[in-house]
């Protein structure tokens, strides 16, 4: 009955280092990279566009602020804004 048992625990412990073996080959360095390149990218177009529309609220508040999408008013009224 024991020399089963450690038969089974060998084969056990095989299938294991096999799996785990076949696990590393597939995960080269190159593909390592790809994944760490592609977190980065994701992280940096975020960020972009968090900045994007942050600047774009606040060009919003400036330009209402400081009046530049009202109709101007006064004596020069009527001519063109340039």
């Amino acid at each position: 009955m024991k020399k089963l048992f450690w038969v089974g625990l060998g084969i056990g412990i095989g299938v294991l280092a096999a799996q785990q073996w076949a696990k590393a080959r597939s995960t080269t360095p190159l593909r390592a990279s790809d994944s760490v390149l592609d977190r980065v990218a994701s992280i940096v177009e975020g960020a972009s566009g968090a900045f994007k529309d942050g600047m774009s609220a606040r060009e919003s508040e400036l330009r209402e602020a400081l009046g530049l999408d009202t109709a101007p008013r006064g004596r020069h009224a009527d001519q063109p804004r340039s």
